[in-house]
């Protein structure tokens, strides 16, 4: 009876190499577990170099994606200027400082971990800078909140505190006290860094405000002297405040104290003078409430061009409808009759113009307003001696 051989046992399966997938789940590991998932990661082959680079160059588009997104919400007029070519430019260059940054990381890992006594190579290294990659995307969420940007640098240096420890073998308190200093360090910077473009960006702003305030207002300017009998509009008859006395000659010396205008004017012709100046005042009055309105029609098919009102946010919304509200309301007052005192016209009017300028300054472009159209041709005069 022949003798019953057992199969051989089947050759244990070598490991494949780590690719994008695997890559991601030991970074993600590595940032609850810290070093304990970087001894689990030293157990399998460390990824190539090109995987290593191409996961850490996709967590830099990540960050950009993220970048993108925010700068489109809290500036679209500047982002809807910018062409799709400046963008791919902008952002394949920042994808190239990225890989620099990445490599950069690298060797500064590898320098760190032989410096402490380690032995692992330089794949390991490049392993440990792609787990801290994952952190740019996550860097870029929370730098749209108020101190959230400090958690991201803190938690690049427990990461690379575990590299250190679990691939190198580096000791706990050496790994982890010069993470520390370097982390200290990077939060000083990038302090500094959003301070400085702070500060930028406020100045930025303020000079545009200047410019746009100062175009408003050249512009409302230009649209009150082109309505008719603007110029004319604050004119009150009157005398001129240094006006020269009439000169005296010789023969005054000798008229009568009637000619010689002595004594005072009749009742009638005081009458006479003080309704003239009444008439006065109310046609001056008059025109300067159709010049109000005259102003009021030119400012409401600019106010009302949907080239500016399409982007608004709901702030300049308020202001806008504030304006149209204050508007509507002068225009009522001047129509039904009832006067207006020049200072509370001129009043209501700074105020529309000070909130036009407002909103003008919040970053709304100013629309080119229509040319006032001229004036009517008077009708040529017949011909005289024709026949009639």
């Amino acid at each position: 009876m022949a003798e019953h051989i057992p199969p051989p046992a089947p050759a244990p399966e070598t490991p494949g190499p780590v690719g994008l997938v695997e890559l991601f789940e030991q970074s993600m590991r590595a940032l609850v577990r810290g070093p304990a998932a970087f001894r689990a990661a030293a157990l399998r082959p460390a990824p190539a170099f090109p995987v290593a680079a191409a996961f850490a160059l996709l967590c830099g588009a990540a960050a950009l994606g993220i970048n993108a997104m925010f700068a489109a919400i809290t500036s679209p007029a500047l982002s809807a200027r910018v062409s799709v070519g400046v963008l791919l430019a902008f952002g394949a260059a920042a994808l190239g400082l990225f890989g620099a940054l990445y490599a950069l990381a690298a060797l500064v890992l590898y320098a760190l971990g032989r410096g402490l006594g380690g032995k692992a190579d330089f794949a390991r290294a490049a392993q440990a800078a792609a787990a801290l990659a994952l952190l740019a995307p996550v860097q870029a969420a929370c730098s749209a909140f108020a101190y959230a940007w400090v958690v991201p640098t803190a938690l690049g240096a427990w990461v690379a505190a575990g590299a250190l420890e679990g691939f190198f073998g580096a000791p706990v308190l050496a790994a982890r006290g010069l993470c520390a200093v370097f982390a200290a360090a990077a939060i000083g910077a990038q302090f500094l860094a959003r301070t400085a473009a702070e500060q930028a960006l406020a100045t930025a702003n303020a000079v545009r405000s200047v410019a746009q305030t100062a175009a408003v207002t050249a512009e409302l300017s230009r649209q009150m002297q082109a309505l008719p009998g603007a110029a004319s509009a604050g004119a009150v008859p009157g005398p001129a405040p240094n006006a020269a006395p009439a000169a005296v000659s010789g023969l005054d010396l000798l008229r009568a104290p009637d000619d010689a205008g002595g004594t005072p004017p009749p009742p009638a012709s005081a009458a006479a003078s003080a309704g003239a100046q009444a008439a006065a005042a109310t046609a001056s009055m008059q025109g300067m409430q159709q010049s109000a309105l005259g102003m009021l029609d030119a400012m409401q098919p600019m106010l009302s061009n949907p080239a500016m009102t399409a982007k608004m946010n709901p702030q300049q919304k308020a202001q806008f409808k504030q304006i149209m509200t204050m508007m509507a309301d002068l225009r009522s007052q001047i129509n039904s009759g009832k006067p207006l005192s020049p200072a509370e016209q001129s009043q209501q009017m700074m105020r529309i113009q000070s909130l036009t300028m407002s909103l003008m300054s919040s970053g709304l472009q100013l629309p080119p307003m229509p040319a006032p159209a001229p004036a009517p041709a008077p009708a040529p005069k017949p011909a005289s001696g024709g026949a009639p």
